[in-house]
């Protein structure tokens, strides 16, 4: 069985992937309130920057928000050649016009000094919702800045399908960043369209920030039906919980507009099997049609942003725990 070609993330854009590297983990104490992992030391951040690269990673995503992960990438990739590396700015709420030029530009500079760079290949909108991603002010002060060669290449990161669709039809965005995994099948819907109009997917949390792996059978009551859920893909695809990350990047990644898939760790090891399962290649038809009969994950736990609010509504003790992984 081959592996995943690599793919351009727009036409006439460089290709990357499979697989590559989100860094919030690098920057930044990353988690659920309680469990967030400690951002690793320099030197520890440094090590494992060059692990990546060892193996071949080429694609980069970083961000303004993620503390220290900007710089810390430039360290590393400085001198580099066949790098691609895509940051984020956010659109804050209530500018317009000058003031939203204005603030994107303070922005992007701060990212370009960062990670030492001239351009930034990707540079996307960070978690904004629809009427944002519309609005034509936006879609301005993004072409101003790719005119003046600050940035190749307009992406948007979403969380609702709505903002995704918006992103897409407003032709503005070459790339969208969005949750992609096996238990939210209502994503296979915004991918096709996606596809459909040019748009390259960067797939994010395809692990479901660890819910999708062997950390699933520690998940707390209060996030019983993700639990169920996770198991019952296990079964289905005959892999057990510990099988479910290679099942979970390689059902990802066998989505025609997915570009790369995001792997958010700092663990050599877990960046090992997402390789591996990209070089393994789709899915056998049985499990791909194993997992398109699953029942949809409810209670919107699909989402990670609902587990606080699912833990709050839990009886005391009942929630202690949460937060698995990645």
């Amino acid at each position: 069985m081959s592996g995943f070609a690599s793919r351009p993330l727009w036409p006439d854009g460089p290709s990357v992937g499979p697989i590559g590297l989100g860094t919030a983990e690098l920057g930044m104490a990353y988690g659920t309130p309680g469990t967030a992992s400690a951002r690793p030391s320099a030197r520890a951040a440094a090590a494992f920057l060059e692990a990546a690269l060892g193996r071949g990673v080429r694609f980069f995503d970083t961000a303004r928000a993620y503390g220290l992960a900007e710089a810390r990438l430039g360290r590393a990739l400085a001198d580099r050649d066949g790098i691609v590396v895509a940051s984020k700015a956010i659109a804050p709420p209530g500018e317009s016009g000058a003031a939203l030029r204005r603030s994107l530009e303070r922005s992007v500079g701060a990212t370009l000094r960062a990670l030492r760079l001239d351009a930034v290949d990707v540079l996307q909108v960070h978690s904004a919702g629809a009427a944002v991603l519309a609005r034509p002010d936006l879609h301005e002060a993004l072409d101003r800045m790719r005119r003046r060669g600050w940035i190749r290449a307009v992406g948007a990161t979403v969380y609702e399908e709505d903002a995704g669709r918006a992103a897409i039809r407003s032709g503005a965005f070459q790339t969208l960043q969005v949750a992609v995994h096996p238990l939210a099948p209502g994503v296979v819907r915004l991918l096709e369209e996606a596809e459909a109009a040019g748009v390259a997917v960067i797939a994010r949390s395809v692990l479901l920030r660890g819910a999708l792996s062997s950390r699933a059978d520690a998940l707390p009551g209060a996030l019983e039906p993700l639990r169920d859920a996770a198991m019952a893909l296990a079964d289905a695809t005959g892999t057990g919980l510990a099988g479910l990350p290679t099942t979970a990047y390689r059902w990802a990644l066998a989505r025609p507009a997915v570009a790369v898939a995001l792997v958010g760790t700092t663990d050599v090891t877990e960046l090992d099997v997402a390789l591996a399962a990209a070089a393994a290649g789709p899915l056998p038809r049985a499990a791909e049609r194993a997992i398109a009969g699953l029942r949809p994950v409810g209670d919107g736990l699909a989402d990670p942003r609902a587990w606080d609010a699912r833990a709050a509504a839990a009886p005391a003790g009942v929630a202690a725990g949460m937060g698995p992984g990645r």
